[in-house]
């Protein structure tokens, strides 16, 4: 699934939250964080979630990504 959503990145439009999410299933921390970064910067849609989504909790811990939900004001 991860590599058909890279592939379909270069034809269109893919939003990083949805690319951080995967790479955050598989528990490629550096990777996720980095896209859900790119995906505060781009603004994406449902980028908010983040701060209560269980799917991140194995993150909260990390520093990069507490400065991640900060940024977006939901401390």
């Amino acid at each position: 699934m991860l590599a058909e959503l890279e592939e379909l990145s270069s034809q269109r439009y893919v939003s990083p939250l949805h690319v951080g999410q995967l790479y955050a299933g598989l528990e490629e921390d550096d990777v996720a964080i980095e896209r859900l970064g790119l995906a505060v910067e781009m603004r994406a849609g449902w980028i908010t979630q983040i701060a209560h989504d269980p799917q991140f909790d194995h993150l909260r811990s990390d520093p990069r990504f507490r400065e991640l939900v900060a940024r977006l004001g939901l401390q």
